[in-house]
């Protein structure tokens, strides 16, 4: 039996108009892409990989005007009061459960349920900012991201040939690249006192190793660094200074 409801997958009612499925296509592969807090913090790279899988296959039918009147047809939807197909935005709206939901405020979570089985999990709530996030203003975002600073080719080569990320050396850079901690706060979404924390090595202070991957990842990418070797670096210090097995994942 089809248990997919690829209108949960894309998270829009079922009576959405065609011209805004795109944009809740990409909203959705943007919550779930490789880059976001929520991979690391929450989810494995697999778990990620299959959410996209089903939102591109929800997209593959919904995007397409005769395949979603034919998958709304079998399954009862859109109907008008005649009981045929209306296809017009007056159609059923029918409530339905929604993917799991993010939210990176500190002590902010609820359990939800799992689309995809039955499991109950407990996560931070709120993807739909992350959604609102991949629509904004081409000259905000410039605003927002770009690095305006005075270039010091002495310390940008300290910068490439660094393999050790610690603390006391990220705020170095941020400082040398003249982004304040609010500033990379609002960039990065992470609270300011947890980039206080990682800047001074409070570990004990941090949580666990797998929402500190997703701080540093966002701390690095916004500051032009490579998240991977700054992520592998930091970890390391952090798990050594906890007595954690390195060889573990995040």
């Amino acid at each position: 039996m089809e248990t997919k409801n690829y209108y949960e997958v894309l998270d829009i009612p079922t009576n959405c108009p065609q011209a805004k499925i795109a944009q809740a296509y990409q909203s959705a592969l943007i919550a779930y892409s490789e880059d976001s807090l929520a991979i690391y913090s929450l989810m494995s790279s697999d778990e990620c990989k299959d959410i996209r899988n089903l939102i591109e296959e929800a997209y593959s039918i919904l995007g397409d005007p005769d395949k979603r009147k034919e998958y709304d047809r079998t399954r009862g939807l859109n109907l008008g009061n005649n009981g045929q197909y209306d296809g017009s935005e007056n159609g059923n709206n029918n409530e339905s459960k929604k993917l799991p939901s993010f939210d990176f405020a500190e002590n902010n979570t609820v359990e939800v349920t799992s689309v995809f089985n039955s499991s109950t999990v407990t996560s931070p709530k709120g993807i739909n900012s992350i959604k609102k996030n991949s629509e904004v203003n081409l000259d905000e975002a410039k605003r927002k991201f770009t690095l305006d600073y005075e270039l010091n080719e002495e310390f940008e080569n300290k910068i490439q040939n660094s393999t050790e990320f610690s603390g006391p050396f990220l705020k170095e850079i941020r400082e040398y690249k003249e982004v304040t901690i609010e500033r990379l706060a609002e960039m990065t979404r992470i609270m300011k006192t947890y980039i206080l924390h990682i800047e001074q090595e409070e570990f004990s202070k941090l949580p666990a190793s797998a929402y500190i991957r997703g701080f540093i990842f966002q701390y690095a990418k916004h500051l032009k660094l490579n998240p991977d070797l700054v992520c592998q670096s930091y970890l390391g210090r952090v798990k050594r200074a906890r007595n954690e097995p390195l060889s573990m994942a995040p």
